[in-house]
Formats: C-alpha cells, sequence, structure tokens
C-alpha cells in the first residue's frame, strides 16, 4: 500500500488501538498519533497538527479503502462492532472510576503517599466488567515499602483487592514509583516498547499535587519516540480529589512518628519480601518480565502482555505493507 507518511501515522494509531477493540475520533488519532520509531526528520517536535490529520482523513482514498466511519469514530473495516463495544465499556469504566475516586479519597492520606493515578485500559475509559481498577502510586522517596505497607493493608482489611471479592472492581496497587526515580524507560521492552510507552504516558491523576505529575511527565521525555503530540496528564474536573486538611495532619503526624522509628522501612521491606508470593519473587529476577522490585520501583505486572502487543501491532502493519 503507497501511503504517505501522514497516512501511515494515522492508519498505525488506529491499528494499535484496533488491539484494544478501541475506535478513535479524530482529535484521539491527532492526541495519540503513533510515529514511527524512524520518522521522517522533517515532521515537527509536535507531530502533526489535528487540521493536517482531520483533512488527510477526509480525503485520502488509500485510508478510505481500509477504515470506516460511524457516528464520529474511525476504524479498521470490518470491525463496526467497536462501535457500540466502546460505548458500553465507557459507562462500565465510569461506573470503575467512581469506585476509585471513592476509595482513593481515604488511600491518599496512607503514609508517604504523595499522588496516586489510574493506569492501563481504565485510564482511557476501555475497562471491561472484568478489568481491575489498576494504580500508580508516587512515595517520597526512602519510603516506599513503608507507603505500600499501609496501603495495600488498608486494601486487603476492607476486601479490595481483585480477588477480595466476586466482583471484579478490584483496585490493584501493582505500581509504585518514588518521586526521585520516576523515568519509566529502563522498564520499556528493548527495542522500542509501544503499549508501555502509551501506558506511561496516559495515566489520569486523581490525587496529589500537580507538581508530582509534571515531574513525572518531564522525566518520561522518551515516549515522545512515538507519541510525538503526547501531551501532559493533567486532572480531570470531574476526577480530582480534594485534599481535606485534617486527613493531611493525620498522615503528618504518622510520618513523623515513622521517621523515629529508623529500622521501619527496612523492616517493612524485609517483611513484605516474604510475603512475597514465589510467582512473584521469580519473575522479578527475570529481565523484561513485568516484575521488578528495587529501593525506588516496585512493579507487579505478573501478567505482561506488552510483548504480545508489540508482536500483534507489527505483524498488522506488516499486513498493511506499512
Amino acid at each position: 500500500m503507497n501511503l504517505s507518511t501522514l497516512e501511515q501515522t494515522i492508519l498505525r494509531t488506529i491499528v494499535y488501538f484496533d488491539l484494544f477493540s478501541y475506535p478513535l475520533t479524530e482529535l484521539e488519532i491527532w492526541k495519540w498519533q503513533f510515529h514511527d520509531r524512524n520518522y521522517e526528520s522533517g515532521i515537527m517536535n509536535q507531530g502533526y497538527r489535528l487540521a493536517e490529520i482531520v483533512e488527510t482523513i477526509e480525503k485520502s482514498e488509500a485510508l478510505k479503502n481500509v477504515l470506516d466511519f460511524n457516528n464520529g469514530f474511525y476504524y479498521l473495516k470490518g470491525r463496526e462492532g467497536l462501535v457500540e463495544e466502546r460505548k458500553r465499556r465507557y459507562v462500565i469504566s465510569d461506573h470503575k472510576y467512581k469506585r476509585a475516586k471513592f476509595w482513593i479519597g481515604f488511600l491518599q492520606y496512607a503514609p508517604f503517599v504523595r499522588a496516586i493515578a489510574i493506569c492501563n485500559n481504565l485510564s482511557y475509559h476501555n475497562a471491561k466488567d472484568s478489568s481491575d481498577i489498576d494504580l500508580l502510586v508516587i512515595t517520597e522517596p526512602e519510603h516506599i515499602w513503608t507507603a505500600r505497607f499501609f496501603l495495600t493493608g488498608f486494601l486487603k482489611l476492607f476486601r479490595l483487592r481483585p480477588g477480595d471479592r466476586k466482583n471484579y472492581d478490584g483496585l490493584c496497587p501493582s505500581f509504585f514509583v518514588s518521586s526521585r526515580a520516576m523515568d519509566m524507560e529502563s522498564l520499556a521492552l528493548k527495542g522500542g516498547d509501544p503499549h508501555f510507552a502509551f501506558l506511561t504516558n496516559d495515566i489520569t491523576p486523581i490525587a496529589g499535587q500537580k507538581k508530582y505529575f509534571e515531574k513525572f511527565s518531564a522525566d518520561n521525555l522518551w515516549v515522545k519516540k512515538n507519541l510525538l503530540a503526547g501531551l501532559a496528564p493533567l486532572f480531570h474536573p470531574r476526577r480530582q480529589l480534594q485534599y481535606y486538611a485534617p486527613g493531611g495532619w493525620l498522615q503528618k503526624i504518622g510520618e513523623i512518628f515513622f521517621l523515629t522509628l529508623l529500622f521501619i522501612e527496612k523492616y517493612l521491606e524485609k517483611l513484605q519480601r516474604r510475603i512475597l508470593p514465589d510467582e512473584l519473587a521469580r519473575l522479578a529476577e527475570i529481565p523484561d518480565s513485568g516484575v521488578f522490585i528495587s529501593s525506588d520501583v516496585l512493579k507487579f505486572h505478573k501478567n505482561d502482555r506488552r510483548a504480545y502487543f508489540k508482536e500483534k501491532f507489527e505483524a498488522k502493519l506488516k499486513e498493511l505493507c506499512i
């Protein structure tokens, strides 16, 4: 298929989201435009402009041969059912967001927790009934294990973790990072990791000061190797939580107390490592496994499918001769 660089970018973006049964609007194609890692040097640092993308979609005969349009969404031919599926998943995601927001209202006051965001499928309203509510937690440096102990302990106490109940709305705090080590590039698959780049770029802030999310975005400019128009995470008015002073005072009192116990961080690290499932401990020793444990990053994604999505993405692009 003989396509211009811009046409390839548009189609590459739609193909990527087709892996997740997610049709796109014109604005989303611009927002998430997926470039070849070896894109032409003449493209501006911010990628293609929205007007360029809209004009190309409307006029390109080559794109009309492989894409269909319905109710404001673009998708690959033969995938008409995705429009209704996206609407259905939005309703599911909105329910999960309300649940997440309620409980994060308590979790934000856990000792040494500085910010919490929604990540993975729920971040872009593409959750299924079976999807967990995945959380990214930013902590104070040198206290990541203490923060995890109290946050996960609260979830366990109220049976809110995945598997604690028969429903599928479990909160899964599987990703902790300290505020001094928020560059995620070292965790990406070697040779390119489009899925991790997108998930890193598209977190949804829920609680915490804006400065933590600004730093997270600034530390992860590597995502622009594929997502040139990647936007910094912003608080959505419907999602943002208020920080109440009484909760903050209790959090500060707790932190002052634990700071006097110089051994507490090491003790809680040893305790949590001891009760860590054998599978996670084994995967932590395997590069690119999805499980990573250090003094600044705790990533427990045992069902890591990044390599699978990368393979499927590249195969579809090859099929379309991109």
